[in-house]
């Protein structure tokens, strides 16, 4: 099975909720995600929030996605995303 394969039978495990798959795909993703995270984070911590946050979006909105197109790309703006929601959240904090 290549790499691509198992990605798409991940995210079809992730679709049905299954705890294994959704391990699977945020350990593949973890350090990528820990890299976009970072630029936008004062520290680890915070990074690790942004990504945390970043995965419950992609599961929550998992079944929105377009299987035709790649996942990184999707995966990468909503990882930005979520990094300037929280940005904002901590500048409006007196």
């Amino acid at each position: 099975m290549n790499t691509e394969d198992r990605l798409h039978s991940i995210l079809k495990g992730c679709l049905q909720n299954d705890r294994a798959s959704q391990n699977a795909l945020y350990q593949h993703f973890y350090a990528y995600g820990m890299s976009i995270g970072l630029r936008y984070a004062h520290d680890e911590e915070e990074a690790v929030l942004i990504l945390n946050d970043s995965f419950m979006k992609v599961f929550k909105y998992l079944k929105n996605f377009d299987f035709d197109k790649p996942f990184k790309p999707w995966l990468r703006r909503i990882l930005v995303n979520t990094s300037i929601d929280h940005y904002n959240v901590q500048a409006k904090a007196p």
